[in-house]
């Protein structure tokens, strides 16, 4: 009775509570299907229709074929994975290194997360090009950074409005993000010699890689450095699926010791069937499915970054943008709202957004 189960009644005895009748259950909202999206400009997004499916089964089973080794691997990557990349990149980006210097990541972000751990503290001044990519400024706040908004202009970021302070530089060179500026040679350079002179390091994110609509891809900033003051980031996303998680960093020597034990801290080491699967496609060499062939074919269909979303887009108001055309999108959408439009104004320093 103490419970509420029970109810006693003088004369009458005691008997079970009856049960409260339920409460009328409410109708279903109704679900309005928005309408078809014609061209989606959000980034970190690709086209479901060029990723490899059947050389992808291919590859998978026979990276399921290796027996399990019982532990959890190389915290940088399997080595003959390694192998495989350092070749790749070297090939198709021209990033010259050894696979003791590359670490293997879940994506772009976590190799932004192993430099933060290893560069950052409270209060470290990071230098950010602004508008620039909101993930990478949360992550570097959580880890105590004191941002300095730096502005870019045509030719890149802008260096005398780097501090001379900052220990840390983070760009996006080949195709800054959101601008698409591709930074100049020469400043490339001044850039360098900046970081060696003030005993920075400069974070070079290279999350469009080889896929350049209309023209040869550049070569990265990587590819400039003898002084070893730059970490190059590589990822998957771009060319091939976000949802692989899988990318890469280079790394000076000089920090490959605290890189791979900041990599086995966070993560103990990345996936080996993902790892296996994914050097098979490079190594194959499948002319329809290696990262390479991908982004050849997305610069034929597309001529900016407007995404087509399904077989019965080619009717839209819109039929392509230029990645400098994001300053002029605004979030009024065309008739019938088959544009997903994603304004340069989302890139401030203070914004926030999608990840790679």
């Amino acid at each position: 009775m103490a419970e509420g189960w029970a109810v006693g009644k003088p004369g009458s005895g005691t008997r079970v509570r009856p049960r409260p009748a339920a409460p009328a259950a409410k109708a279903p909202r109704a679900q309005v299907a928005g309408p078809e999206i014609a061209f989606d400009l959000r980034p970190g997004r690709t086209d479901p229709a060029l990723f490899p499916h059947e050389a992808w089964r291919r590859a998978v089973a026979v990276a399921a074929a290796t027996a399990p080794t019982g532990d959890h691997g190389d915290p940088a990557g399997l080595p003959e994975v390694r192998r495989v990349l350092a070749d790749w990149i070297g090939r198709s980006r021209r990033v010259q290194t050894t696979p003791d210097r590359l670490v293997v990541t879940a994506g772009a972000q976590q190799a932004f997360d192993l430099v933060a751990r290893v560069l950052v503290g409270p209060g470290t001044v990071v230098a950010v090009e602004d508008p620039g990519y909101p993930p990478l400024r949360d992550l570097l706040r959580a880890h105590g950074a004191r941002l300095a908004r730096v502005p870019v202009d045509a030719d890149g970021i802008v260096l005398p409005a780097i501090p001379r302070t900052a220990r840390l530089v983070c760009v996006t060179p080949t195709h800054q993000f959101p601008t698409g500026a591709a930074m100049a040679w020469e400043r490339r350079r001044r850039l360098l010699a900046l970081a060696e002179r003030h005993d920075a390091y400069v974070l070079e994110d290279d999350h469009v890689g080889e896929i350049r609509h209309g023209a040869r891809p550049l070569e990265p900033l990587h590819a400039l450095d003898p002084a070893g003051r730059v970490l190059y980031a590589g990822t998957f996303s771009t060319i091939l699926d976000p949802s692989l998680r899988l990318g890469l960093l280079v790394v000076p020597p000089s920090l490959v010791g605290d890189v791979v034990a900041a990599r086995e801290m966070v993560d103990r080491a990345p996936p080996a069937l993902t790892q296996r699967a994914v050097a098979e496609l490079i190594v194959r060499g499948d002319p329809h499915a290696a990262p390479g062939a991908a982004g050849r074919l997305r610069r034929h269909r597309h001529g900016g970054p407007a995404r087509r979303a399904g077989p019965g887009a080619g009717g839209g108001q819109l039929g392509s943008l230029r990645w400098n055309d994001f300053t002029r999108v605004t979030a009024s959408k065309p008739r019938g709202d088959r544009l997903m439009p994603w304004p340069v104004s989302f890139t401030p320093v203070q914004a926030s957004s999608g990840s790679r």
